[in-house]
């Protein structure tokens, strides 16, 4: 079980996604942890895009590192991991792709795209940055505090972990503060 990072009201959705990090050890249970909040990032981004009386988008989940958004594709790139890179590389020749590249290759990652791919260079966002985007977009597009887009990222975190039966990962002190 995580527990929620103190003063997490301030934070930034990046910082908490770190913090959160920090307190799984084991590159497996990294990885799903980080599966987890890009997968609600993604969630909290359909569930909050205006569409004016259409219905929202749905997150497609292709792969373990992959996600469809309208044929557009998210690839998550975990730390040294060339299958993943070698399925972002492919796809990304013949498809558009958004890129999301654990913190501490994100450059390294990055370069290594552009060279690569030369004219079809992906958008490459490092992880912390994803998250906090898809909160500040979900503040902006609904006029909510920062506090209520990231309870709502944690929400849609939880629901993602729980439907897969990743109970270690849960944030149980989401559903008590929830429950105040």
């Amino acid at each position: 079980m995580l527990s929620i990072p103190e003063r997490w009201q301030v934070r930034t959705g990046g910082g908490i996604a770190l913090d959160l990090l920090r307190q799984v050890k084991g590159k497996k249970l990294q990885f799903d942890l980080a599966r987890g909040l890009i997968e609600a990032s993604l969630d909290l981004m359909v569930a909050t895009l205006p569409r004016r009386g259409l219905p929202p988008r749905q997150v497609e989940t292709v792969s373990s590192i992959c996600w469809c958004v309208s044929d557009l594709y998210y690839v998550y790139l975990p730390d040294n991991c060339d299958f993943a890179l070698r399925r972002c590389i492919k796809l990304a020749r013949s498809s558009d792709v958004v890129v999301v590249a654990a913190q501490r290759f994100f450059q390294l990652k990055r370069r290594l795209l552009d060279d690569v791919l030369k004219g079809r260079k992906p958008p490459v966002s490092s992880f912390d940055a994803f998250v906090s985007w898809h909160i500040t977009s979900a503040t902006i597009d609904h006029k909510w505090s920062r506090g209520r887009s990231i309870l709502e990222l944690l929400s849609a975190y939880n629901r993602r972990v729980l439907s897969c039966n990743r109970n270690g990962l849960i944030l149980v002190e989401l559903l008590e503060t929830l429950g105040d």
